[in-house]
């Protein structure tokens, strides 16, 4: 733009040697218009940091109780062991969806400690009324992810599913919907089996 102006100026004068002044002054304004916009923008931009300090959004971590990643791993491993050995296969899927639900990663020490920890039903189900709606939801979903990992839920699956929708105080259409979300199209489930409890 300045150099327009210049150029402009040049070509007044070249008509007109009479206008001498008006040249001087066209040059002064070129010359400091873009020090003046400068200044300028510099004043904005700090105004405008100066009022965008208070609107920092803190979202909030997933869990709201103790210890509720620690039992939601211990019941994903619970729920893989009910359909006899962990396959590498439920093994993976475990841990991606706890990853997924959590946004953890499991470390190779504490996926040791919890294939060896042998789990009791009862003492699990005994402590899942603590835990907020999320969390339940959650809980829920990681046990369904694993449930459905080999391709078919058997019995002692679907039996300790239903008692921890009971446990979570968990509508069965949640439960039902869960399962429906997990499975793959090779995975065959009666329809209603979730729904007779």
């Amino acid at each position: 733009m300045p150099r327009f102006m210049i150029v402009f100026s040049l070509a007044v004068f070249a008509a007109n040697p009479a206008h001498a002044d008006s040249l001087s002054v066209t040059w002064m304004i070129s010359k400091f218009s873009g020090l003046g916009f400068g200044v300028l923008l510099i004043l904005l931009m700090a105004l405008r940091t100066r009022g965008s300090t208070s609107t920092a959004i803190s979202v909030p971590t997933l869990s709201e109780t103790p210890m509720f990643d620690e039992t939601l791993l211990t019941t994903m491993f619970h729920t893989a062991r009910l359909h006899g050995d962990i396959s590498q296969n439920t093994l993976q899927s475990l841990l991606r969806s706890y990853k997924h639900l959590t946004g953890k990663t499991v470390t190779q020490q504490l996926i040791a400690s919890k294939y060896a920890q042998k789990t009791d039903a009862d003492g699990l189900l005994s402590i899942m009324a603590q835990f907020s709606r999320i969390e339940r939801d959650t809980m829920m979903r990681g046990c369904v992810d694993v449930a459905v990992a080999n391709g078919a839920i058997g019995p002692r699956e679907n039996d300790f599913l239903l008692e921890l929708k009971t446990a979570l105080d968990l509508d069965g259409t949640v439960l039902h919907n869960q399962i429906r979300a997990a499975l793959r199209p090779d995975v065959t489930i009666p329809p209603r089996q979730f729904l007779a409890a």
